[in-house]
C-alpha cells in the first residue's frame, strides 16, 4: 500500500542565503493575504476593527441625540474607511458568483 502523497511540493525559496517560510496567511498593509484567495478572514478582521471603533465613539457621544445628518458624516469619516479598507482588491472576491 502506498502512502497518499501531499499535494503541496516541498519547495523553499530564498533571499540571498535566508530561507523564507511558506505560511497559511500573511499580512501586508493590513490587509490578510493566504494561499487561496480567499478575503474571509480579512473582511472579519475589518468588520470587528470597526465594530470596535463604534463602541469606542459610542462612550463619548449619544447618537440619539444627534442630528442624522451629523451621525452619517461621523459614520462615513470614521467607520466607513476602517470597513472599506483595501476593498478595491478584496471587493471583487467577495461576492462568488459575478452573474448576481
Amino acid at each position: 500500500m502506498q502512502k497518499h502523497k501531499s499535494k503541496r511540493k516541498n519547495i523553499q525559496f530564498h533571499i540571498g542565503k535566508n530561507p523564507i517560510s511558506i505560511t497559511d496567511e500573511y499580512t501586508y498593509l493590513g490587509l490578510k493575504l493566504s494561499p487561496n484567495i480567499k478575503f474571509d478572514s480579512t473582511s472579519q478582521q475589518l468588520s470587528e476593527k470597526a465594530t470596535h471603533a463604534m463602541f469606542k465613539i459610542r462612550r463619548h457621544i449619544d447618537f440619539h441625540k444627534l442630528p442624522p445628518k451629523l451621525a452619517c458624516k461621523i459614520f462615513d469619516s470614521v467607520i466607513s474607511p476602517i470597513l472599506l479598507y483595501n476593498s478595491e482588491v478584496w471587493g471583487a472576491y467577495a461576492v462568488e458568483n459575478f452573474a448576481k
